[in-house]
């Protein structure tokens, strides 16, 4: 008999411990958290391959994954939460071996059935609950937000992209009409025409050109390297040569009443809830906690009592308690709630604030980048002018060489100008975007 007690425990031990871990999953990596629905950015300018980067963005982003696992852990402490409501059961066997001297021993074991339930008297246990679903709900805004963030992100790597690559054209240019330049200089020096220092000066512009026209291959590889990163990828991710979209500014008008569809306001909103929420849930803790408990089989607490099979059939209980001396840790933890409380809301004033300085900053650069494009294309249609004009005089015989390259140079300074002010703009466009709460 001695040796049926402890192996009867161990039996029972290991068949509960199957049944607590029975069902449990195995934790997939976080890397393949994916958002749901639709992404919240759909502006792509009308191009597919950007529309594609996007998708893939969306899905890829290390930035939106970490957020998906913070709603994930957030949806989990609302669960345990909720939980609180049920009833707590505990199945158990309770056994002893021994006795009054070392040649005498005795055995006894009794299965143990055990419930309890924490009435909740003053909302404490609601409190934690509207605590739990609004930090959910923060985090499911934050989702949104970063999804939001690294779609703008990779518009605007996109839009840089596309930018070096049509400068890059401009700088190939460049270098060969500098080279083409010093042909003519060196042979009007051999006609004595100009001097020396012209010679070196076009070798200057020479070696100009060929360092601008590296650099731009160097923030072509960068502006790779940065989409790999929106996308999650280690490979740099090259997308197909492209001309930038046109795309007219956006009126400067938006009522004030968006700002609270913005995510990141919704986000600090449903935190003051929560802390609202844990400042309630701290005054309730100091208020009297009504527990009922009910028993079957359970043994009694003394082991001798057991040993001499003496040991309850059943028992319900009931406690009230009240901590009447604590050394102040309840009046702190409520004024440590209030103080969360007070961040909170002073953090929801700051996001609305902000919110509405953010929009209203947008709009007025998105209408200045949209005047300077303006201005950008008229100065690149009288530089176009220009050189035809010169190159008809250069037919006449009017302007040598040297010359009409200096208005073809002028010409491409003035459409690098027009590539320059329409990617400030769509900078814009997409920090416009980004400001307002609805994408569209």
């Amino acid at each position: 008999m001695r040796a049926r007690v402890p192996v009867l425990l161990a039996v029972l031990a290991s068949g509960l411990a199957a049944c607590a871990t029975d069902g449990a999953a195995p934790r997939p990596s976080a890397l393949l958290l994916q958002p749901v629905g639709p992404s919240p950015w759909v502006e792509d300018f009308g191009d597919p391959e950007l529309r594609q980067l996007l998708d893939r963005a969306d899905l890829g982003s290390l930035d939106v994954k970490t957020a998906l696992a913070r709603l994930e852990r957030a949806t989990a402490e609302g669960d345990r939460a909720r939980a609180s409501r049920s009833p707590v059961v505990q199945i158990g066997l309770a056994g002893a071996v021994g006795g009054d001297s070392f040649s005498r021993g005795r055995t006894a074991a009794t299965p143990t059935l055990e419930a309890s339930y924490d009435i909740d008297l003053w909302g404490r246990r609601r409190a934690a609950i509207a605590a739990a679903s609004n930090e959910a709900l923060a985090a499911a805004a934050e989702v949104e937000q970063a999804r939001r963030t690294v779609a703008a992100e990779t518009v605007r790597t996109w839009v840089a992209l596309r930018a070096d690559q049509s400068a890059v054209a401009a700088a190939h240019r460049r270098l060969v009409r500098a080279q083409h330049q010093a042909d003519l200089i060196a042979v009007r020096i051999r006609e004595g025409v100009v001097d020396a220092p012209a010679a070196a000066a076009a070798a200057e512009a020479i070696a100009e050109a060929r360092a601008n026209e590296a650099g731009l291959g160097l923030d072509i590889a960068g502006d790779e390297r940065r989409l790999a990163g929106l996308l999650g990828v280690a490979d740099p991710v090259a997308p197909g040569p492209g001309d930038l979209p046109r795309f007219a500014p956006a009126p400067a008008d938006v009522s004030s009443d968006v700002v609270d569809a913005l995510p990141e306001v919704r986000a600090a909103f449903a935190r003051l809830h929560a802390a609202d929420a844990r400042r309630a849930e701290a005054v309730a803790a100091t208020r009297p906690q009504f527990q009922l408990v009910a028993a079957l089989g359970a043994p009694d607490a003394a082991v001798s009592t057991l040993l001499d099979v003496k040991a309850l059939a059943w028992a319900l209980a009931g406690a009230l308690t009240q901590t009447v001396l604590d050394g102040g840790a309840r009046k702190a933890d409520v004024a440590r709630a209030s103080a969360e409380a007070d961040l909170a809301e002073l953090a929801w004033r700051a996001a609305v604030l902000q919110g509405w300085s953010d929009i209203q900053g947008a709009l007025a650069e998105e209408a200045k980048a949209g005047s300077r494009l303006e201005i950008a294309d008229r100065a690149a249609d009288r530089a176009a002018a220009m050189f035809e004009i010169s190159v008809r005089r250069h037919d006449a015989g009017v302007i040598d060489g040297v010359a009409l390259t200096e208005a073809e140079a002028a010409q491409d300074d003035a459409r690098l100008a027009v590539i320059n002010a329409r990617k400030t703009l769509l900078d814009a466009v997409v920090t416009r975007h980004l400001a307002e709460p609805n994408d569209g």
